[in-house]
């Protein structure tokens, strides 16, 4: 059973993840992390996942930048569960990758 959430286009899932309403497959984690990792912008974003809307992009970027360190700590979870995982790269090295903004 799916809970609309605070955020237009964000519901939650039985075990309170937040997923693209309409797209049960694409949750925001998903999502964010594929920004985080590649660098990708919201046109990027919505160049990489043609089924969503812009408004469905923002929105699962707003809900991940108001609950990031919950968000951030899940991901930390599921790393430390899944073995090949430890061999990653941790978000700070990610970030220290990503190409600086452009002005």
């Amino acid at each position: 059973m799916l809970t609309q959430s605070e955020y237009k286009h964000i519901v939650l899932d039985d075990q309170g993840r937040a997923l693209i309403e309409g797209h049960p497959r694409i949750p925001v984690r998903l999502l964010v992390g594929q920004a985080l990792t590649n660098g990708w912008s919201p046109q990027e974003l919505k160049w990489q996942f043609p089924q969503l809307t812009m408004s469905e992009i923002y929105a699962a970027l707003a809900y991940y930048h108001d609950h990031e360190a919950e968000m951030d700590a899940a991901n930390e979870k599921d790393w430390e569960e899944i073995p090949v995982a430890r061999t990653l790269p941790s978000r700070e090295e990610l970030e220290k990758r990503r190409p600086p903004a452009s002005a």
